[in-house]
């Protein structure tokens, strides 16, 4: 079992990434996200972790959508987060948003 942080600290916005493996109690690093990003939402649904909207250093709301293969991470495969594509769609740019 794992916990997936990333993103927004209390002073500036991040692409970092970090894990912390429950059965060791132990943090440790993962790739980094593509846009930097503060105030968005994270989910996991399946092997995958999902990091979505936010606003980028400047205050701009974003509309993109991350996900990285988590799974595979753990695993020591090499990984790294992806752009989904919205193929024409546009979503509304927003900050904190809320995901379930």
């Amino acid at each position: 079992m794992a916990i997936f942080i990333s993103g927004f600290d209390s002073s500036y916005n991040r692409s970092s990434c970090e894990w912390y493996d429950v059965a060791r109690q132990r943090w440790n690093r993962a790739p980094g996200l593509n846009v930097v990003r503060g105030h968005h939402s994270s989910t996991a649904l399946g092997s995958r972790v999902y990091a979505f909207f936010g606003q980028t250093t400047n205050g701009s709301k974003l509309d993109s959508i991350e996900t990285l293969n988590a799974l595979d991470h753990i695993n020591g495969k090499n990984t790294s987060w992806e752009l989904i594509a919205n193929d024409g769609w546009k979503a509304t740019p927003r900050d904190y948003p809320l995901s379930t």
